[in-house]
């Protein structure tokens, strides 16, 4: 799936699970396709697990300037304010 965060198209997953949502993030230079046999073992557990590709990596966009650690921070609280998942 893709969303807008900032002016970045930006490759995420949310797969639905009924025990709590997990959030995942990925190291730098990494992406969240990396990571598929975690999602399915979480998936099986019953576990929402939500995901998406850091900016410039993976499916996500290049941002055109560097990026700080809080700019960084502002997009994860932005991407699981978007998905409703801060309230659980």
């Amino acid at each position: 799936m893709q969303t807008q965060i900032r002016d970045l198209s930006t490759h995420y997953i949310d797969l639905p699970g009924t025990r709590g949502t997990v959030l995942f993030l990925h190291g730098w230079g990494a992406h969240i396709g990396l990571y598929q046999p975690i999602f399915d073992l979480l998936q099986q557990q019953q576990y929402r697990v939500v995901a998406f590709d850091m900016p410039g990596v993976g499916q996500t966009d290049e941002p055109s300037a560097p990026l700080t650690i809080e700019d960084y921070v502002g997009d994860q609280f932005n991407f699981l304010s978007s998905l409703n998942a801060l309230t659980e």
